[in-house]
């Protein structure tokens, strides 16, 4: 666990924070984070829901930051870091960007299906049958927000996320930026009948100290002003079709980033490529991908793991030998992936039909009536936090373990080597 100073920049106001971390905009609180959950949310958010010829984002939270962690209590990069060059630093701030600021949100407003926004816009697109007119920039202020989410409740969240580890000044003028870029998405192409329906539109980001640093981790959220969003739902079709957009990118990232990358690019594209057909076919046996990536039947679930170890440095002056082991185990529960596999036709086409009576049964979708409103939910003592939480997460100080909604499951095991 390791410890984190939340903070809200009040500078935009925020009256339209969800009242889930209004509290934080009066008295900043200390969230002991799960780091190892983080690092499984990085792999699932940076995971392609298609097959691009590379897999290095599955595990590379894991093998790369684990050990870039100093000892103690707060989150604080070893001193080795110091040294580090620059760009290898970036990455990490941006990938610790990420994973922790989804992971507080997900638990704070619960958020059961997240997508990167560009693949979202793919992915409506593909459902609907309809071309997105929106801004796809990748960088400066008309860059659209980092990522879609669907709460509990069926409300969006647009996300923009930033990470450095150069100082709280830089953190706070990647905040600003971040205003810029979400509202860019406000101001564009979305459809009124969308805008309505995002309960909030955040920019989250962290600042992660070095070694040395005399200042203490941070993760930093603001509430961009939006005052002209409109209440009065357009086309229920479209919402609905918006949801399933975030769910179906949801579905196929979680699916490659455990290896299961054929059958997550199928159920995105619609179709399977033919070389793969038995690869993606439901078999006998279980599932032929499955046994291809080297998954084992283990009761009701197919699982694959890793192992990997790191030395720890912070011994060696003293001449003792110290190194840590980390295993993961990636699973799916058998029954889901059958269901999924049986989504084809003999030829290889998907069957979104059939796919959505799937998704229905496992990871169902809630449609609200209209837009929501704040202060009812206050009222009524912050209803939402006794809908069913989807995802579950279970930790101590040598294991972390979450299973999604689509019963994918990400356990992480530490021990001394």
């Amino acid at each position: 666990m390791k410890d984190i100073k939340i903070e809200v920049d009040s500078s935009c106001g925020t009256s339209g924070l969800p009242v889930e971390l209004q509290p934080a905009s009066f008295s900043p609180h200390t969230w002991s984070a799960d780091e190892k959950a983080a690092f499984n949310i990085i792999a699932i958010a940076t995971s392609p829901p298609t097959y691009v010829g590379f897999t290095l984002a599955d595990t590379w939270a894991h093998n790369r930051y684990f050990a870039s962690l100093h000892s103690g209590s707060a989150l604080r990069l070893r001193h080795e870091w110091d040294d580090l060059d620059s760009h290898q630093k970036t990455i990490l701030a941006d990938d610790f960007g990420v994973g922790f600021p989804l992971l507080y949100l997900k638990e704070k407003l619960q958020l059961d299906y997240l997508s990167p926004t560009g693949w979202w816009l793919k992915g409506l697109e593909k459902i609907s049958g309809k071309p997105i007119k929106l801004g796809k920039k990748k960088h400066g202020p008309p860059k659209l927000p980092d990522y879609i989410c669907v709460d509990s409740t069926g409300y969006f969240h647009a996300v923009e996320n930033k990470g450095t580890q150069t100082s709280r000044r830089m953190l706070n003028k990647q905040i600003n930026k971040g205003i810029e870029q979400v509202e860019n998405m406000r101001a564009g192409g979305l459809p009124h009948w969308a805008k309505a329906y995002f309960r909030s539109w955040i920019v989250g980001g962290i600042y992660i100290p070095q070694h040395r640093s005399r200042s203490d981790a941070a993760m930093v959220f603001a509430d961009p002003d939006f005052s002209d969003l409109l209440t009065e739902l357009e086309d229920q079709d479209g919402l609905r079709r918006a949801r399933e957009a975030v769910r179906l990118v949801s579905l196929c990232q979680q699916l490659t980033s455990i290896g299961l990358r054929q059958l997550g690019t199928a159920l995105f594209n619609g179709r399977v490529d033919p070389g793969y057909r038995d690869l993606v076919r439901p078999t006998a046996d279980g599932n032929a991908e499955a046994s291809f990536m080297g998954f084992r039947r283990e009761d009701e679930s197919w699982v694959t793991s890793s192992v990997f170890r790191a030395f720890d440095t912070a011994n060696r002056a003293r001449g003792r030998r110290s190194a840590r082991e980390y295993t993961l185990n990636y699973s799916i529960d058998a029954k889901v992936l059958l269901a999924l596999t049986k989504c084809f036709s003999d030829s290889g086409v998907l069957s979104r039909h059939a796919l959505a009576q799937v998704l229905d049964e496992i990871a169902p979708l809630v449609h609200p009536d209209e837009p929501p409103n704040e202060n009812f939910l206050l009222l009524r003592g912050l209803e939402r936090a006794e809908k069913p939480r989807r995802w579950h997460h279970n930790f101590d100080a040598a294991r972390s373990a979450i299973e999604t909604p689509f019963k994918i499951r990400y356990e992480t095991i530490e021990r001394n080597a």
